[in-house]
């Protein structure tokens, strides 16, 4: 007779108790289909026993896992992920939270590195690397899946501040994205709060490039698509463009320009919106890799026929966004899916 341990089971474990026995299975039996899953694997029953009490399985662990049951690693991640990072002090939890980490495929980094930071060179190259990959995902991954592991890293960084001006900066990048990613899944407050928290640290670092993302982003909480109230979004794209200069990087200026332009074709600016958006499109340099966008031709013009949408150019946006579905990086599924949704409205009403 199988005795369930007497520990706290998490949503993690209560999927691995459900789904083993649904397919009636004994742990033993679960070890072996793991196993087989994957044999450089060493699940042995009192593994099965801890999983479900709420341990959290390594990376290859969980992705064995997800084949044995024959679904998505993201549905395991994301039941893992419903564990709350904010109120996470043990280092064994954040390790758990870095699994998720390596589950989702994000760049090679030591998670015993990060599990436990002590803040030198080889931690600042590690926290770098796993910035870099979790932006990397920023339109292409699901923002429920991405999400969790995003403010594992966050909160790991934020333990290790008080540090130098390179971990406040690479805790500023991670906070925007937790705040856009807060946005993505409807959670406005949260975002709110991320969004504080980048800006706050782009400011003490003096990073203006990093401000201006920020701010461009904060305007999405106040945009024309969720508000009849103009002034909020374009105050901060406003300040955003201050912000920035002719020495900014080409795709910064891009985007920061494309918004404003798409924030006068809200208040109906055809003058103001014809020349920042002609400024973006002239500052656009294709071929540069970075997390952010409009970052090319196709991205850019999503924007153009947003605008012209607003400005009831009906047949031009419907022309205008149907060439960018056409030409638009399939990676960047939300992004497109909103594009789609601009050109049907444009289409119905030419």
């Amino acid at each position: 007779m199988e005795h369930e341990p007497v520990t706290h089971r998490s949503s993690l474990g209560e999927l691995i108790v459900a789904e083993r026995k649904r397919r009636s299975l004994t742990r033993d039996e679960l070890v072996a289909l793991v196993r087989r899953a994957d044999r450089t694997l060493r699940t042995h029953e009192k593994t099965i026993r801890r999983w479900e009490a709420g341990q959290m399985p390594q990376p290859a662990a969980l992705r064995a896992l997800a084949g044995v049951f024959a679904m998505p690693v993201e549905r395991l991640t994301m039941a893992a992920g419903k564990l709350d990072p904010e109120e996470d002090e043990d280092s064994t939890k954040r390790r758990d939270f870095l699994t998720l980490i390596g589950a989702v495929g994000v760049g090679m980094v030591d998670l015993e590195r990060m599990a436990a930071p002590a803040v030198d060179g080889l931690y600042l190259g590690d926290a770098e690397t796993l910035t870099t990959s979790l932006l990397g995902q920023w339109y292409g991954a699901t923002p429920t899946v991405l999400l969790y592991p995003v403010l594992a890293h966050l909160r790991g960084l934020q333990l290790a501040l008080p540090g130098p001006p390179e971990l406040e900066n690479l805790t500023g990048r991670t906070a925007l994205l937790a705040g856009h990613l807060f946005d993505k899944v409807s959670r406005p407050a949260e975002a709110r709060t991320h969004y504080a928290l980048a800006e706050s640290l782009a400011r003490d670092t003096r990073d203006s490039n990093l401000l201006a993302v920020v701010l461009v982003l904060r305007s999405g909480l106040h945009s024309w698509r969720r508000t009849s109230d103009r002034r909020r979004g374009f105050g901060l794209v406003s300040e955003a463009t201050a912000a920035i200069s002719d020495g900014s990087p080409p795709l910064l200026r891009t985007l920061v320009l494309a918004r404003m332009a798409e924030e006068r074709a809200a208040v109906g600016d055809v003058d103001g919106f014809q020349r920042d958006m002609e400024a973006a499109e002239a500052a656009l340099a294709p071929g540069q890799d970075h997390w952010y966008g409009p970052r090319d031709a196709a991205e850019l013009a999503a924007v153009r026929g947003a605008s012209e949408l607003l400005l009831g150019r009906h047949g031009e946006a419907a022309e205008t966004l149907s060439w960018t579905l056409d030409r638009m990086n399939p990676s960047a599924v939300n992004w497109r899916a909103l594009v789609a949704e601009d050109r049907d409205r444009a289409l119905a009403a030419s």
